[in-house]
C-alpha cells in the first residue's frame, strides 16, 4: 500500500491523491529545506492533494519560521521587560524620561 509521506496515512482509492512529477518534488524539496527538513521524497510517489497543499502554502511556512524564531528568542532570553528599567521620579523627567535637564531649578511647562 502506498504511505503519504506528510501525513503517514494509507492513501486509498477513494482519497484525493496526486502522482508527484519533477517539477512537484522540486518543490516539496524547497519547501522542505525551508523548514529545516529533509523528506525523503521521489518522481512518481503518491501524496495526498491536501497535505502536499498545507506542506507547501507560502503563508504555512512563513508562520512557522517566525514561530521557529521566537522559540529561539526565548531560548536566548532576548526579550526585554519595560519593568526591568529603574524610574526615579526625582531623577528623570517625567515627560520623556531622560535625566533631568535643569539643576535643581523649578521647571515650568507650557502646554499652549
Amino acid at each position: 500500500m502506498n504511505e503519504c509521506v506528510f501525513c503517514s496515512n494509507s492513501i486509498l482509492e477513494c482519497d484525493a491523491a496526486v502522482t508527484l512529477t519533477a517539477k512537484g518534488v522540486d518543490g516539496i524539496v524547497k519547501a522542505s529545506a525551508q523548514r529545516g527538513e529533509n523528506l525523503n521524497i521521489v518522481v512518481g510517489q503518491s501524496v495526498h492533494v491536501e497535505c502536499r497543499k498545507r506542506y507547501t502554502n507560502p503563508k504555512a511556512l512563513l508562520v512557522q519560521m517566525k514561530k521557529r524564531q521566537e522559540d529561539q528568542d526565548e531560548d536566548h532570553g532576548q526579550h526585554s521587560l519595560r519593568s526591568e528599567c529603574t524610574f526615579s521620579y526625582r531623577d528623570n523627567c517625567i515627560l520623556c524620561g531622560c535625566p533631568d535637564m535643569y539643576d535643581g531649578k523649578k521647571m515650568t511647562i507650557s502646554l499652549f
